[in-house]
């Protein structure tokens, strides 16, 4: 067995709970790349564990957003998103890879593509080493867009007699995948499904696959 899959796992097992503390301008919290980061670098150089980041897709666009008051100029917006492989480096030179999108807003124009990078990083290291995150609930909480409730046809009453319909747990959960408009937003479903005790293994197999799918969905959208 290579030194990797030994070092990983020691690794995600001595890492902290990484908290939501950090504070966005529109009132929401999130986990940042810092605590991220302060959680994991010590136990990193304990273990001589590098995780060395490579963009593989860079793409900006920039639109204007007009003031609704029409009092003020149009603000310039600047989206960027990027596709990145970090990859894990033993001491002996051994390596597994983790590949993610990250997406951005800025509206000063110059830190959109920082944004980006710092989240597909982040990701890598939340999916890569499945750090332990608060998994009280399903919805995403990580960014400003509102739950996505999908309506369903009535289900027939369950065996049990007790007359509440059976819950489709798989189904509401590739529901939610296929909703999530951003990238932020895929990535923060994804870590609660895989913290998540309501889902056996290999349903945490099926979802992580379609996740991957989206994730590409939304990687081709920069070629």
């Amino acid at each position: 067995m290579a030194l990797i899959h030994e070092t990983l796992p020691k690794v995600a097992s001595e890492i902290n709970y990484v908290e939501k503390s950090s504070k966005h301008q529109q009132g929401y919290s999130f986990r940042g790349i810092d605590a991220a980061l302060a959680a994991c670098a010590p136990i990193f150089r304990k273990y001589q564990l590098s995780a060395v980041p490579e963009v593989l897709r860079h793409k900006l666009t920039e639109r204007l957003e007009d003031d609704p008051t029409g009092k003020r100029p149009a603000k310039s917006i600047t989206r960027a998103l990027v596709k990145m492989r970090v990859t894990f480096f033993a001491a002996d030179g051994s390596s597994v890879s983790a590949v993610t999108v990250g997406e951005a807003l800025d509206y000063s124009g110059d830190r959109a593509s920082n944004k980006a990078m710092a989240t597909a990083y982040k990701y890598a290291l939340f999916l890569g080493l499945t750090l332990p995150v608060d998994a009280s609930c399903m919805e995403d909480a990580d960014c400003a867009e509102a739950p996505v409730h999908h309506e369903r046809p009535a289900a027939a009453p369950s065996a049990n007699g007790n007359g509440k319909p059976p819950v489709d747990l798989m189904g509401d959960a590739e529901g939610r995948i296929k909703a999530c408009a951003s990238v932020d937003a895929l990535n923060a479903l994804s870590v609660r499904m895989m913290e998540s005790l309501k889902f056996t293994p290999d349903q945490k197999k099926q979802l992580g696959e379609r996740v991957a799918d989206r994730l590409e969905q939304f990687a081709a959208a920069t070629t």
